[in-house]
């Protein structure tokens, strides 16, 4: 189990990937503390929505921004709350496993969003949540499957695992 925790290694490669990697969780925390600390406010909810829905009726859009009521606005805060929580653990304490767990979470999340979106029941401004949130599950998982390569001596040459090195 310990393996499984990824703990840096002192002084070897995966002391240098797992460093880069925890960049790339506190840095996924603070997008989604960005986008989902304001859907764990109230008024600012409220205040979003309706920019959503403003957005959506000025381009003409397809599918729909439904009104939302009391009950709907409370889910939207907790999920809100909930997820900035989830965020600054992230950012305070961005263990590795924390981004293996946050990308099954994603996908999770990038799921239900193509359903609808290619259901057609939503507003199609939802792609520009839908591909940053698979792009950061990509980028975790990927990374996690990476470091976990190099623990098994697994490790092979691979463009994107250059470009992880890199950041």
């Amino acid at each position: 189990m310990a393996g499984f925790l990824l703990r840096p290694k002192e002084g070897g490669v995966s002391e240098v990937l797992v460093t880069r990697y925890q960049k790339i969780v506190r840095f996924s925390g603070i997008y989604d503390l960005a986008v989902t600390l304001p859907f764990a406010l109230p008024i600012v909810s409220v205040w979003m929505i309706d920019a959503f829905s403003s957005a959506h009726g000025y381009f003409g859009l397809s599918g729909e921004v439904p009104s939302f009521a009391g009950s709907h606005m409370l889910f939207v805060n907790l999920l809100g709350c909930i997820v900035s929580v989830w965020s600054v653990l992230r950012i305070l304490r961005p263990d590795p496993i924390f981004g293996l767990f946050d990308s099954f979470g994603r996908f999770s999340f990038a799921s239900w969003q193509l359903y609808y979106l290619l259901a057609g029941q939503v507003t199609p401004l939802l792609w520009a949540l839908f591909v940053p949130e698979l792009l950061w599950g990509i980028a975790q998982a990927y990374g996690y499957w990476l470091i976990r390569q190099q623990q098994k001596n697994h490790f092979t040459k691979c463009g994107v695992a250059d470009w992880l090195g890199a950041i």
